[in-house]
């Protein structure tokens, strides 16, 4: 069975609209709110020291041997300590990666991995 991923650009879309369409009825609020979740980062390509977070959404591998600790320090990094998303599991191997391009999000710089 096949299944088409889709990019980043539009999983941030997603989130986007999903998130607007669940927020209050205050116009002005619902866009901003909906920025600030949609914005996807990484190790790769940090947010702003003075970005402040409320929630995080975030994937990893399962097998991580660090992955309690790693899911603590994300959690005491946002403002209510809510993180959603999942964990990769398979029998083989299970990549986790988020690169975004040159420009792709404001305030970022080129990203590598």
């Amino acid at each position: 069975m096949s299944f088409s991923r889709p990019t980043l650009a539009e999983l941030v879309q997603r989130t986007r609209n999903d998130t607007l369409s669940r927020l209050s009825t205050d116009e002005a609020l619902r866009r901003a709110d909906a920025e600030v979740y949609a914005r996807v980062f990484s190790g790769v390509a940090p947010l702003p020291q003075a970005f402040g977070a409320q929630a995080a959404l975030v994937h990893a591998d399962g097998n991580s041997p660090e992955l309690a600790d790693l899911v603590r320090e994300l959690a005491q990094r946002t403002a209510t300590g809510y993180l959603f998303g999942g964990l990769a599991s398979s029998r083989l191997t299970a990549p986790q990666f988020a690169l975004g391009a040159n420009g792709s999000q404001p305030g970022q710089g080129p990203a590598g991995g």
